[in-house]
């Protein structure tokens, strides 16, 4: 994830393609949060995957294995086509 946000493209062969899209369901807290907090710095849409924003982590840490039910990474307009075609599943 943490790709996203930082381009690589320059130290990579081949080069990377631009950042899209970053969707996960049932994703561990302990794997997503530094993506997270670098893709909310660097301006990206970061929600779950109903649109609603994933500013703080509001789960309780103290579960054995805490995850969040879905993440969404995009950029606005990426972000907001796709909640509005899940809504509409």
């Amino acid at each position: 994830m943490v790709r996203v946000c930082v381009d690589l493209s320059p130290f990579t062969e081949p080069a990377l393609e631009p950042f899209g899209l970053f969707f996960r369901r049932r994703q561990k807290i302990w794997d997503g949060a530094a993506g997270l907090c670098f893709a909310f710095a660097a301006g990206l849409f970061v929600a779950d995957g109903s649109g609603r924003p994933r500013t703080e982590i509001d789960i309780e840490l103290g579960l054995e294995d805490p995850v969040f039910d879905s993440t969404l990474i995009a950029t606005d307009s990426v972000a907001a086509q796709i909640v509005v075609a899940a809504s509409e599943v």
